[in-house]
């Protein structure tokens, strides 16, 4: 896609959510199969919902036009081989093979990558395995919505003048400490949000951030096979530390440093709207974002 500057196309508005598993070939619903080669798996975003835990829905809205996706391959069965992901709005024509690819796998992989896709006519994205026979996992986190109405801010994507790390737990400045096994840990972006100005004008509430998310240096916490984790970003619950959603933005190995694009719509409490929270599933990983 594009940014637009013209007054013709106003383009749809990024609407973030809290994280949702749209999808997972290995839950029962799913029929708990993998997805061998030039296999295709229709994933519905209108009215989309958690696999896992129903709550708020993704909305069966017309207007909606576009999907932002947490598109994962687990590339670790037996005999797995070098494959690609294409998500795409239409499904594959039988004996066909997509042009682009979303995610690329090599054997023994388990790999992320966040994609913003529009849907088809049938409200719904496609998914197509290129070889072998993997896990697919979807999470959405967030949609575009268009028609809205030209006065209104919602939705509105605003680039900084440039990037800045916001923070690095591998600093002194934040803590210099990893986050530790089947823990999470909570950011406030509040000082970030009352800094934000153009032409020294404030430009007011923002209801999420797109930051790049890298883990590194993944250690374990026990002696035994190398450590292997995920992370999870998600708005920090109002009620305080909660179970984390069965979500993730990126997979790491031990030794690897692995970054990934992330969508995140903020949390918290009156106090403090505008936090983030951050979970690592297994050993102990630094993290910067």
């Amino acid at each position: 896609g594009w940014f637009s500057t013209s007054s013709y196309d106003r383009g749809a508005r990024l609407i973030p959510i809290s994280p949702i598993r749209a999808y997972d070939s290995d839950l029962a619903k799913f029929d708990g199969a993998t997805l061998v080669g030039r296999s295709q798996r229709e994933v519905p975003v209108l009215g989309a919902v958690d696999a896992n835990d129903p709550g708020d829905p993704i909305p069966d809205d017309p207007n909606i036009v576009g999907v932002v996706a947490n598109v994962t391959g687990v590339n670790t069965a037996p005999g797995s081989e070098w494959t690609y992901i294409s998500a795409l709005p239409e499904r594959v024509p039988n004996g066909d093979e997509p042009s682009t690819s979303t995610v690329n796998l090599l054997p023994g992989q388990i790999k992320a990558n966040l994609a913003i896709l529009p849907i088809g006519d049938d409200g719904s994205i496609h998914l197509f395995n290129y070889d072998g026979e993997i896990r697919l996992v979807v999470d959405f986190v967030g949609y575009l919505l268009e028609g809205e109405p030209v006065e209104s801010s919602a939705g509105r994507v605003i680039p900084l003048v440039g990037p800045f790390r916001a923070f690095d737990t591998r600093e002194p400045l934040h803590n210099k400490t990893p986050l530790g096994p089947a823990r999470s840990e909570s950011w406030s972006f509040d000082s970030f949000v009352n800094d934000v100005t153009i032409d020294g004008a404030w430009v007011g509430e923002q209801v999420g951030l797109i930051g790049n998310l890298t883990a590194t240096d993944l250690q374990p916490q026990y002696v035994g096979p190398p450590a292997v984790s995920y992370m999870t970003a998600y708005p920090t619950p109002a009620s305080g530390p909660a179970t984390p959603p069965e979500v993730s933005n990126l997979n790491i190995f031990e030794g690897d440093t692995v970054a990934n694009l992330a969508l995140m719509r903020y949390g918290g409490d009156s106090q403090d709207p505008h936090m983030l929270q951050f979970y690592n599933r297994a050993g102990y990983v630094d993290y910067l974002l």
